[in-house]
């Protein structure tokens, strides 16, 4: 199964990087082949697995997609594409009340409002972000 991985950027990759007052948000998206087979705790165990083994969470994947050389971008050019991208926003808990800044969307969390309109796709030449078609 190949999909692109999006992340924040915000991990710990590099010893004595302090990314703490930083502003902004740093996403990254490269691609990444699971192999989801066997009983669900195998499977579920072989994705976290192989999820562990990507360096520097994909960090690679962007800077030679963008800043490797003419030949490095052109390999990456010619890589399969992803059919769906993943974004893990995280847990959210129930500290949310009615005069919390931020809430919840209204709309149901499985997407459907926004599927019966329009169909999403990806691509890596769009920098990985989805669109609208």
């Amino acid at each position: 199964m190949l999909i692109d991985l999006e992340g924040h950027g915000r991990e710990d990759i590099f010893e004595g990087l302090d990314l703490s007052r930083t502003v902004g948000w740093f996403t990254s998206v490269f691609p990444v082949a699971l192999a989801p087979q066997g009983e669900l705790g195998d499977a579920l165990k072989r994705v976290k697995e192989q999820l562990r083994q990507v360096p520097r969470k994909g960090l690679g994947y962007g800077v030679f997609q963008y800043l490797g050389s003419p030949a490095q971008r052109q390999a990456i050019e010619a890589l399969p594409r992803a059919q769906a991208v993943f974004n893990y926003l995280g847990q959210f808990d129930g500290s949310f009340d009615e005069q919390a800044p931020w809430r919840p969307a209204a709309q149901g969390a499985d997407g459907r409002w926004a599927a019966m309109r329009r169909r999403r796709t990806s691509s890596r030449s769009m920098r990985g972000c989805t669109r609208a078609s």
